[in-house]
């Protein structure tokens, strides 16, 4: 429902002809779904214990969802060296304890989630969702809020890049004794920063650069003044070409400025894809909406594996929107009857062209040979997916006759003229 935006649910069942689309149709009735949605539920509320008790989890509701996606997440590819920390947004203007507002995402409003992306890709693999400040229990919140979601990449030699609003001096000494290779902006009023690099440069292209055993601390005047920290990188130069008025120009650049722009968007990478066809249903449940971005996430990261995939074979890779439409095409034969109408090509001429019944043609080992008549055959197929009813209680009905130009085995009288005059006929 995403790749297809309409009003409101309903409209994905309407035989307007403003509106009218028949995927939803033929998977299921309008009633059902709604039923169904209506009645979504992840976990038993009879065991939820309510806050302010202990064993309390804000999470409770998507709590089995999200424990399921982290652990899957993490099987599913085993990530680059670079890679990227930074915060999502799932959209949300509703009530709930954690609601936050952060102006510089697209959707300000919403559902705080961390998130730990490969740098190139953007492969989401290990995220994390916030639930209020309760839970830091110390003051320097963001060092042990990385240090938690960085536990699994320790020690094995990443390299990890962040924003300002995390780093600090303390969490790169702490990165550096755990073999974690760490780069990223940084904020002026940090502590453990030297007093020398905090007031500002005068003149554009201006560099000034610390260091302290490992850890290099650089500022370099651009359009404003841009404060690194760095534990991988020295206080080098390099000559890039840059966009700027009247075409491409050369620029010097610190080489960890660079490193920076090249893998610091993992995360923003995935937030892009995800905003493209995002399924906006509106709730005033926020595990719904949480649930909805979760399912999305994954439909995404499945579409980053699929990538990769494609290019280890040199195959060309394929676009997202191609991807989803794949993966709902391929679910839905999966799901439909053998026996039903949805796996064949519906006639383009069926209801325009003359069309008159004939005999079918005889075969080798029978000369009056009968097959399953379509139009009862989908008949029977659209009941029971309305009443629930197993397969195994079909019935089939043969005839002796088909339509030659649709190539199709119909029965001669009302299922010939039913296929021919309307549209949906199984109904």
């Amino acid at each position: 429902m995403g790749m297809v935006q309409k009003p409101a649910l309903r409209d994905y069942w309407s035989g307007g002809s403003v509106l009218k689309s028949t995927f939803a149709r033929k998977l299921m009735g309008r009633d059902r779904f709604m039923g169904i949605l209506s009645m979504l539920h992840l976990m038993d509320n009879t065991n939820y214990i309510p806050r302010g008790e202990d064993g309390h989890d804000p999470l409770y509701k998507v709590c089995f969802m999200v424990d399921l996606l982290k652990e899957k997440f993490r099987r599913a590819v085993y990530p680059e060296q670079h890679i990227s920390f930074d915060e999502g947004t799932c959209a949300f203007k509703g009530r709930v304890k954690f609601h936050v507002y952060n102006k510089d995402k697209p959707h300000k409003w919403g559902i705080k989630l961390y998130e730990l992306c490969e740098a190139s890709s953007g492969y989401c693999f290990e995220f994390e969702i916030f639930t209020g400040s309760e839970n830091d229990v110390t003051q320097d919140k963001t060092f042990h809020t990385v240090m938690r979601i960085m536990n699994r990449s320790l020690d094995i030699g990443r390299k990890l890049y962040m924003d300002r609003y995390y780093s600090s001096p303390k969490l790169y000494d702490e990165l550096t004794a755990r073999g974690t290779s760490v780069t990223g902006t940084c904020n002026n009023n940090r502590k453990g920063l030297p007093i020398e690099i905090k007031p500002k440069l005068k003149q554009k292209g201006e560099v000034k650069a610390y260091r302290r055993g490992k850890l290099l601390a650089l500022k370099w005047k651009d359009r404003k003044d841009v404060l690194m920290l760095s534990n991988q990188h020295a206080s080098a130069m390099m000559n890039v070409r840059v966009r700027a008025r009247g075409g491409r120009k050369d620029k010097d650049k610190p080489v960890v400025v660079q490193d920076y722009n090249d893998h610091m968007a993992g995360v923003d990478k995935i937030d892009q894809m995800m905003f493209y066809y995002a399924f906006e249903h509106k709730t005033m449940k926020w595990w719904k909406k949480l649930f909805f971005h979760l399912f999305y996430l994954t439909v995404v990261n499945a579409h980053k594996v699929y990538q990769k995939e494609l290019k280890a074979r040199n195959v060309k890779s394929m676009c997202l929107k191609d991807f989803i439409i794949d993966l709902a095409s391929n679910m839905h034969e999966a799901d439909v009857d053998s026996e039903g109408s949805d796996d064949e090509p519906d006639p383009a001429n069926r209801l325009t062209a003359r069309h008159f019944p004939s005999y079918l043609p005889p075969t080798e080992k029978k000369n009056k040979p009968q097959r399953a008549c379509k139009v009862c055959s989908d008949k029977a197929a659209y009941e029971r997916k309305m009443t629930n009813t197993p397969k195994t209680d079909r019935k089939r009905k043969d005839t002796l006759f088909w339509c030659h130009k649709c190539g199709v085995p119909l029965c001669p009288t009302t299922c010939f003229e039913l296929f021919h005059t309307k549209r949906v006929y199984n109904q």
